[in-house]
């Protein structure tokens, strides 16, 4: 099972709504087209959205599929 590094990407929807933080790979790992998201509670803003993003980026973890 490949195992890839990644990057936390924090996305932005329609005003009112959560944002979302993506998780883009540097190499394929088995999701073909599909993106891995983290869909935050509505209420939730932009800065924690952020700061999840900054967290998963600073863990130093790998992502595979299995």
């Amino acid at each position: 099972m490949p195992s890839s590094k990644f990057a936390a990407e924090v996305k932005e929807r329609q005003a009112g709504e959560p944002c979302f933080v993506v998780i883009n790979t540097d190499q394929a790992i088995g999701l073909d087209h599909k993106q891995v998201s983290f869909n935050l509670p509505h209420g939730t803003g932009l800065a924690e959205a952020e700061a999840l993003a900054q967290a998963l980026r600073a863990s130093g973890a790998t992502i595979s599929v299995g």
